[in-house]
């Protein structure tokens, strides 16, 4: 009878739990925890032209933030190849690899954007205060909060919907003045 197997992970990969990537290396250091990450990925498609590659133009080093873990800042340290396009008529020469858990260009997990969206709109306090206990920059939890408020529904409400405790809510801004959409004047 046949019996499943598994194939046996090692256990940092498993402690630092992002899907995608295994543990290099992991070290202590002056502003918390380091840990070098890869992926194992050995092809890619190109994003232009769709075409797999294995070439491999380059391995770089890139620093990704990620969350907090044992009461501090963590610094992943990626291993990320940039292939080389297969196809010769394609306008993009060279392409780096990416996952869902790191978007291309961004400089922090994607566990950690959800983090802070969180932090922020339930704790109620600014951006620059849950960036600050995230030790990250305030426009990294900006970003992460337009793009959480990207893919919101839209509640379908009206300026007349909506009233605040001296009227309507909504003003309008034609470039030099502020004024009420409805109500009346001086509610803005």
């Amino acid at each position: 009878m046949p019996r499943a197997t598994s194939v046996r992970r090692d256990p940092a990969t498993v402690l630092f739990h992002l899907p995608d990537f295994h543990v290099i290396d992991a070290r202590r250091s002056a502003t918390g925890r380091d840990v070098v990450i890869g992926t194992g990925i050995t092809q890619m498609c190109c994003p232009v032209c769709h075409v797999p590659s294995t070439r491999v133009h380059v391995r770089k080093l890139q620093r990704v933030r990620d969350i907090p873990a044992g009461g501090g800042p963590v610094t992943a340290w990626w291993y990320k190849l940039r292939f080389r396009c297969g196809n010769t008529g394609c306008a993009k020469a060279t392409f780096t690899e990416h996952t869902p858990q790191v978007r291309p260009y961004a400089g922090s997990t994607s566990r950690l954007a959800n983090t802070v969206v969180d932090a922020d709109v339930l704790s109620g306090r600014s951006i620059a205060e849950t960036a600050r206990a995230h030790r990250i920059g305030w426009w990294t939890v900006q970003r992460a909060l337009t793009a959480r408020a990207a893919v919101l529904p839209d509640p379908g409400l009206s300026p007349a919907t909506v009233k605040g405790p001296g009227g309507p809510d909504f003003c309008h801004w034609d470039g030099t003045t502020v004024s009420p959409v409805m109500g009346p004047p001086g509610v803005c």
